[in-house]
């Protein structure tokens, strides 16, 4: 009797530790995959084509660039853009334009009737352009175009602006009108003070100053009229920028030719000048102006 019970005791040690192995070997891993989040392109009620894919998966505050719509369509639609699925903000982002992930997005399409195009000038020139509903709110793309011996500011509604409007990434507003943009920049060039200027006449051609000795400037235009008036330069020759100065202060003008508006200023002589620029380098030049009573 005694085997018996040493038997079965030894049974059951054995059985239990059995168990205990079988139960250790069988320990869960840890799940594989990503983890990241995901963005997904909807067609929203799309008649046709296939809404694009994108494979990243993002970290939570990674910055996501909006792909572009290559085939999707709606019948009696124009495709406009891309809205964020459920979100509090009725932002459009369009193919480039980017914004800040936090969790897993639906991009849906939008359908409109009517559409704005916003296009970006540079060089006289639609490099690229966006287009959004009328009435959208979208953002600036955040591309930054380059020239040689400038920085680039921004963004303006006027061709002429010295200033920025918008910046990449800020938000426009468009209403029923297309929107034209053009780059602002800033010269990284110091120019020399102009050489002291040729007599001028009272009217018609006058040369002036080279600068550097081998490139110079022509000026044509009225420069004597009364105080009230208008009078209005041109430089003969062909440069990439220009930048008028009135006695010695920034006149805001950078085109040409230029119209200057003479009420705000005294009767006598006023010097005009020009800075110019192109590949060749930075050149001046100095006209004076008289204002009369």
């Amino acid at each position: 009797m005694g085997k018996i019970k040493r038997f079965v005791f030894l049974f059951a040690c054995g059985l239990l530790a059995l168990v205990l192995t079988g139960c250790g070997d069988s320990s869960p891993t840890s799940p594989t995959g990503p983890t990241g989040l995901t963005v997904i392109y909807d067609g929203n009620g799309a008649t046709g084509g296939t809404a694009p894919e994108d494979a990243t998966s993002y970290a939570t505050g990674a910055t996501v660039t909006v792909l572009d719509n290559v085939s999707l369509v709606k019948t009696g639609k124009t495709f406009a853009g891309w809205l964020v699925a459920g979100g509090s903000v009725a932002l459009t982002y369009t193919a480039g334009t980017r914004f800040t992930i936090e969790k897993a997005t639906t991009l849906s399409a939008i359908w409109a009737d009517t559409v704005v195009v916003i296009s970006y000038e540079i060089g006289g020139e639609t490099k690229v352009s966006q287009t959004v509903a009328a009435g959208a709110t979208t953002l600036v793309l955040p591309q930054k175009p380059t020239k040689e011996g400038y920085t680039f500011l921004g963004w303006a509604l006027d061709a002429e602006a010295t200033t920025p409007t918008y910046t990449a990434d800020a938000e426009i507003a468009v209403g029923s009108s297309n929107l034209a943009l053009y780059p602002v920049w800033k010269s990284t060039t110091t120019p020399t003070d102009p050489t002291t200027p040729t007599e001028t006449s009272a009217q018609g051609v006058t040369a002036t100053v080279s600068y550097p000795s081998d490139a110079s400037i022509t000026l044509t235009g009225t420069t004597s009229v009364a105080k009230g008036g208008s009078l209005q330069i041109t430089v003969t020759e062909t440069f990439d920028s220009y930048r008028w100065y009135l006695d010695g202060k920034d006149a805001g003008k950078t085109g040409n030719p230029v119209t200057l508006e003479t009420t705000g200023l005294t009767a006598g002589n006023h010097r005009l000048t020009v800075i110019a620029s192109n590949g060749a380098g930075v050149f001046s030049a100095d006209l004076t102006i008289t204002i009369s009573n």
